[in-house]
């Protein structure tokens, strides 16, 4: 049964269509698998749960216009994993005039530590990405798509994708979506407030030249918030729309 929801996934991964109707069938069938009977799995005592996924795909000749023109061109196999500058995507597969990937927004992480199990949301395609890539440093394991017969019971929402303005239309005043590519599974008990805090070093006139030392000089936290529940509402507040 594993074996035949991978077969599935990846048959779907290789898309044969050319218009828009029939890809998003797709993708609807591929959030479902990924969000409901898929996990990231690093060696035997960590699992990610997907919680939270962006499509993107472009097809020259055909699906190639705003909507699509957002997708990182690669040469990998359907359901490869692919690191880019915005983080990690499962793969459709790819040719020189079709590619494409399910950029993985959010994740859970279920590890057990001496026994105890863990339970930590990660929101954020590059918090996803670091995560799965240092956990696979730290552990020595690789990182690998597990499937499960039964599939979770969870509602699967979506909305625009962040920061694609192709994705919605300003038209008298209204915020009008045209195309809802962000797949996710609603977290109402979840913090999707997230707190980052970086350091300011400064440096400390020393008698050599050759060497300087540097000081902690203060420290800087801020705070965002990744809930796609909030997107619209929060790009509402960015253009000024009611």
């Amino acid at each position: 049964m594993n074996e035949t929801i991978k077969n599935r996934l990846i048959e779907l991964l290789n898309p044969s269509v050319d218009n828009a109707a029939d890809l998003e069938q797709k993708f609807n069938e591929i959030a479902r698998l990924l969000l409901l009977q898929c996990e990231i799995a690093i060696g035997n005592d960590i699992r990610y749960s997907i919680e939270e996924i962006e499509f993107y795909y472009f097809k020259n000749g055909c699906l190639d216009g705003p909507i699509y023109n957002c997708s990182y061109p690669r040469n990998r196999k359907a359901c490869d994993f692919f690191w880019h500058y915005s983080g990690i995507d499962i793969c459709f597969e790819s040719t020189e005039d079709s590619f494409g990937g399910v950029l993985i927004r959010a994740l859970r992480k279920i590890e057990k530590i001496d026994g105890v199990k863990t339970d930590v949301l990660i929101g954020g395609p590059m918090r996803c990405a670091l995560d799965l890539t240092n956990t696979c440093f730290s552990t020595g394991n690789q990182l690998g798509l597990v499937f499960k017969e039964e599939p979770r019971k969870a509602e699967i929402h979506n909305t625009i994708r962040q920061g694609i303005k192709a994705d919605y239309n300003v038209d008298k005043g209204e915020l009008i979506p045209i195309v809802q590519y962000c797949y996710y599974i609603p977290q109402p008990n979840a913090d999707w407030k997230r707190k980052r805090k970086a350091f300011v070093f400064s440096s400390i006139p020393n008698e050599s030249k050759e060497r300087k030392r540097f000081e902690m000089k203060y420290n800087v936290v801020d705070y965002y918030n990744d809930n796609p529940e909030d997107r619209i509402k929060n790009l509402k507040q960015k253009l000024n729309i009611e």
